[in-house]
């Protein structure tokens, strides 16, 4: 399983383990068929992904996995231009996000000489609640199970004393 393991050390061995045993999503793995598009919805759409994992319990994020409806991985598609999108995400990530999220990692995974994956980590954030700032927005959301949500008011509190916690 991929989440005892270094994440400089994760292969495509361990997470073609995910998708050959069939590990469903959850509140910390997602799987996602296609790399965000660097269009403005999409880019928001990456942006409160990334933002709700961190405002909850942390998790990996892995472009390039077909799920079905149930979030079960059903094969391996690969990503085109992998080190332009993760160079992408990453800056993304920096410029509209709010505070950095601390720990945060991106990298790509070999699958074959000619198709690769996006592996994202995200860390539970010392440093929570994080919001999106993407053009003007100021949104902080969490992930619930494998779903996103705005976060309620209750919820920031609680991330704002657990950090100080």
């Amino acid at each position: 399983m991929i989440f005892h393991r270094i994440f400089d050390e994760i292969d495509y061995t361990n997470i073609k383990t995910l998708v050959d045993n069939k590990i469903r999503e959850r509140q910390n793995l997602e799987y996602k068929r296609k790399v965000w598009k660097s269009i403005d919805n999409e880019t928001r759409e990456m942006l409160r992904d990334i933002t709700s994992m961190a405002n909850a319990y942390g998790g990996y994020i892995i472009l390039g996995i077909d799920a079905d409806n149930d979030g079960i991985p059903v094969s391996v598609i690969g990503v085109d231009n992998t080190e332009n999108e993760r160079d992408r995400i990453q800056s993304s990530c920096i410029s509209s996000i709010e505070p950095r999220i601390p720990g945060f990692k991106i990298k790509t995974v070999a699958v074959n000489d000619e198709e690769s994956l996006i592996l994202i980590f995200v860390p539970r954030s010392t440093r929570a609640p994080h919001m999106v700032t993407f053009k003007g927005l100021n949104q902080f959301w969490i992930r619930h199970d494998r779903q996103k949500s705005p976060m309620s008011i209750e919820e920031i509190r609680e991330a704002c004393l657990r950090v100080e916690n």
